[in-house]
């Protein structure tokens, strides 16, 4: 036997065997994925055939692999130009390399989505940043407008406290306050009554002095304030 008719028919054999048992082909076979299940398949193919158990693992896989590349050229319309001679016998493989191609593009669908999802939450978060920073923006023209009118105010305070450091009237009457407060409850009320007794009297004297002589000068004696009021 020729070495082509002997790999031939060792192909044959293999898929043959495979076939037979789901577990090494079938993706959702409960046993598919232990490694053990295909470790003892080709070691009992191996013994069987008198071939190296890597050696058929290695030519299955070619064989696995070669299909779907000669079943996705039947697909796409040139099925007449497909001649590999174990197409046919691998036929029942083909579910499983359409689920799986289903089941890629699913992933690929699903990792488009996600993708397509990230952009919205991206625009989202830059939706919710932009609302942010407007508020922040709102918050910092209030901040600066109460700070101006806290300036307003205290430049206004500074020159009234100017004014009054100014005016020597003022600044007398604060000069007292420390003696005022070392007086007593009563000696405070007393003071008082008399500083307003004077205040009263002082003013009804003006208020003489105008009449009597309208440009005489305020500085007018009291001998002379009351000989004005005797001689009404």
């Amino acid at each position: 036997m020729s070495v082509r008719a002997y790999t031939s028919n060792l192909c044959h054999t293999i898929i043959a065997r495979v076939k037979e048992r789901p577990e090494i082909w079938q993706f959702s076979h409960p046993l598919y994925s232990k490694r053990i299940v295909h470790k003892q398949f080709w070691e009992e193919q191996a013994a069987d055939l008198g071939v190296n158990a890597k050696v058929l693992k290695q030519r299955w896989k070619h064989l696995r692999d070669q299909y779907r590349k000669e079943l996705k050229r039947a697909m796409e319309g040139n099925k007449e130009k497909v001649t590999w001679q174990y197409f046919k016998a691998l036929s029942f493989f083909k579910g499983q390399i359409l689920r799986e191609r289903d089941g890629e593009q699913a992933i690929a669908a699903a990792l488009e989505a996600e993708s397509s999802d990230e952009e919205d939450e991206g625009l989202q978060k830059t939706s919710r940043l932009d609302k942010a920073k407007k508020r922040d923006s709102v918050k910092l023209n209030i901040i600066l407008k109460r700070l101006n009118q806290t300036k307003s105010l205290l430049e206004a305070k500074t020159k009234e406290n100017e004014a009054r450091n100014a005016d020597p009237d003022y600044m007398f009457l604060v000069s007292l306050l420390p003696s005022f407060k070392q007086l007593t409850e009563v000696q405070k009320l007393q003071l008082r009554g008399k500083i307003n007794s004077w205040l009263l009297d002082a003013l009804t004297v003006k208020e003489y002095v105008n009449v009597c002589d309208p440009d005489n000068d305020d500085d007018m004696p009291v001998m002379e304030i009351i000989k004005c009021e005797d001689s009404d």
